[in-house]
């Protein structure tokens, strides 16, 4: 099942000379709902300042078209982040180039919706409010000075200040939920119990938004006015993302054996096997090509640990397109009839067999061995993820002479769940000292000029 919801917007001018709110939304298709979910979005423009009209819809187009192009293993609060603060720094910007900017700021309020769950980013007096069986809450608090004469003056707005702090906050989402996004035009000017009959009046989220503008301006105000309103019909899965549900009811299959099929591969042979994994090499019937196929011990089906961390694996290496680590095979939970994901694969050994086997690297080799793997590393980062277990035997050389980095099943891209699990993961020899303290492991960037690299020779 799928997240499906209405939506509906307006905004009108009022008594102003210009509209200085803006709204705006992005509803994808494809797997785009599935990992960044769907946002809404409503800004005020400082009034009394020329760029307030800039400000908002600057900073709402920002928003709408950055934030997608956030990497998919970025947690939401976390991406939504990154792109307001670079919208801060832009505004502030053009303030300063621009004397007529002066001053130019915006508020906002958005929401994302993915999954089961909602997201909550908000800055200024902008509001979100949410009708839930009947109860209508406010899920943002207001940023303007806590006096009577003073109510109208922000605290915190998008462009106010160098350091820009947005709350956020998420939840669960329920059928029947409604989200409506207003500016200060509407709810300052119709009070909650009016909001509070509207919405609950109308299924149409279209509708409610025009009613809630049309009584805001009957109502005598004197400021835009603006909504956003969002019903939801149908909640998506409730795990952190759609792929880690749909491989929730697979599980592993029993130890296979050359000759064996399992869907649309042969086992051709058993690569590796430890306490936890199973590592194949395979071929695919119909177009003769060899994979590398991972699952879990067959004593792990009941695991959900193991099962999750298995699949958030395989949803960690498909987001990474690079030549320093294997590629993986796309598959829907719909082509797989047990618990596995599918990889690229490669003629070569690991730099711990060819140790193992006597084989001396020269000081040379080391050194591109160290920038390669630097690099490899590298890619991941730019992610924000961390593989946790950098060891010889997870370091691969093909024949291609290319070397690429294994196992991704301990890393981490900031999933407080996966922290959780495992709090003190990797090979205690390999591990960065600040884990034995109970540190954490951290991104680091690395310049090509002064990395240092050095493998036992």
């Amino acid at each position: 099942m799928s997240l499906e919801f209405l939506t509906g917007s307006s905004s009108v001018i009022g008594q102003r000379e210009r509209n200085e709110d803006f709204a705006g939304l992005v509803t994808p298709t494809g797997a785009t709902p599935n990992l960044k979910g769907a946002i809404f979005a409503v800004a005020d423009g400082v009034s009394g300042n020329a760029g307030g009209r800039e400000a908002a819809e600057m900073t709402v187009r920002t928003l709408l078209t950055d934030y997608y192009a956030t990497p998919d293993t970025w947690e939401i609060p976390v991406a939504l982040d990154k792109v307001l603060v670079a919208a801060n720094r832009w505004i502030l910007s053009q303030a300063l180039q621009h004397r007529e900017m002066a001053g130019m700021a915006t508020t906002l309020s958005l929401l994302v919706l993915r999954g089961q769950r909602y997201y909550v980013g908000h800055v200024g007096d902008s509001r979100l409010y949410r009708l839930r069986a009947g109860q209508l809450d406010i899920l943002t608090t207001d940023h303007v000075w806590d006096r009577p004469d003073m109510r109208h003056v922000l605290k915190r707005a998008v462009g106010l200040d160098n350091q820009l702090s947005v709350d956020y906050a998420e939840g669960n989402t329920q059928v029947g939920d409604v989200y409506a996004l207003l500016t200060d035009g509407v709810w300052g000017t119709l009070g909650q119990s009016v909001i509070h009959h509207i919405l609950g009046l109308y299924d149409n989220p279209q509708k409610a938004c025009d009613e809630l503008t049309r009584q805001a301006m009957a109502a005598g105000g004197n400021d835009n006015a603006t909504a956003v309103v969002v019903r939801v019909t149908a909640t998506g899965e409730e795990t952190l993302t759609d792929h880690l549900a749909s491989g929730r009811e697979l599980s592993p299959p029993a130890k296979l054996k050359a000759g064996e099929d399992i869907d649309s591969f042969t086992v051709l042979e058993l690569l590796h096997q430890s306490r936890a994994s199973m590592v194949y090499k395979v071929q695919h019937r119909q177009s003769g090509q060899i994979w590398v196929l991972k699952t879990l011990q067959a004593l792990l089906a009941d695991d959900k640990e193991s099962c999750q961390a298995l699949l958030n694996e395989e949803w960690l290496a498909k987001r990474i397109m690079s030549q320093y680590l294997p590629q993986v095979l796309p598959l829907d939970a719909e082509q797989r009839s047990k618990l596995y994901y599918v990889m690229s694969w490669h003629e070569g050994a690991t730099l711990q067999h060819r140790l193992e086997h006597g084989h001396h690297f020269t000081m040379a080799g080391c050194t591109r061995i160290g920038i390669e793997m630097l690099r490899g590393l590298g890619a991941l980062h730019r992610l924000h993820i961390l593989h946790r277990d950098i060891k010889p035997a997870n370091l691969h050389m093909g024949k291609d002479n290319r070397l690429r980095i294994l196992d991704l099943g301990v890393a981490t891209s900031g999933l407080h769940q996966q922290d959780e699990v495992m709090p003190n993961p990797g090979t205690p020899s390999f591990m960065a000292p600040e884990l034995f303290e109970h540190g954490q492991a951290r991104c680091v960037a690395i310049s090509m000029r002064q990395a240092s690299p050095c493998i036992t020779c």
